[in-house]
Formats: structure tokens, sequence, C-alpha cells
């Protein structure tokens, strides 16, 4: 019995990991036609940007991944990550102010990645 319970409990866990990669993918597509625009000069579509933000904000919710004393570290990330993300929408009809907000969520995920990874 107590295998079996344990056997649901890793499914359930798998099943939220994927739910996030899934997420993640998400947000990197939403992520790379933003980068599209900027690069092309053009304001991104408004339903561009509120798709990411709403993808972003789902993310930044998700703690699941890190517990601890990593945690507080990693919702202040969060919370700065969101105010990055935010920017874009304010940044939206300025190419060059676009592709700064941008570059600094992208310089921003590589940093959690490699402190949270």
């Amino acid at each position: 019995m107590g295998g079996r319970h344990g056997e649901g409990g890793e499914s359930a866990q798998a099943k939220v990991r994927e739910k996030y990669r899934q997420l993640k993918k998400a947000l990197q597509a939403e992520f790379k036609a933003l980068c599209a625009a900027a690069r092309d000069g053009r304001p991104p579509r408004p339903e561009q940007v509120e798709s990411f933000l709403a993808l972003a904000e789902m993310a930044a919710a998700d703690e699941s991944s890190v517990s601890g004393a990593g945690l507080e570290t990693y919702r202040v990330a969060n919370r700065e990550f969101l105010e990055d993300c935010r920017a874009v929408r304010a940044a939206r009809r300025d190419p060059g102010a676009l592709a700064a907000v941008l570059e600094r969520l992208e310089r921003r995920k590589a940093e959690c990645h490699a402190t949270f990874k």
C-alpha cells in the first residue's frame, strides 16, 4: 500500500513539473516573438504583450521548485522579473526602449537559471 501512495505522489509531482515546463516553453515562445518585433523595429501586437505578461505572472507565482533558505531569494528575483516584464508594456511603442527591457530580461533569465537550476 505504501508503494502505491509514493508512486501517486511521484506521478503528481511529475505532472506539476511537466505543466511548469510547458508554461516555460510558452513564455519563451512569447519572449522570442517580442524580441523579433524589437529586432524588426516594430511594436509587438498588444495581445502578444498581454499574453507574455499573463504567462510571466503564472511562472513567477510558481514556487514549487524552491524551498527553504532559497525561497526568499527566489521571491525577490521573481518580483524583479515581473517589474521588467511589466516594463515591456510601457516600452511597447518604442523599439529602443523595448530592446533594452528585453535585454534586461534576457540577463535576468540567465542569472536566475544560474542561481536556481
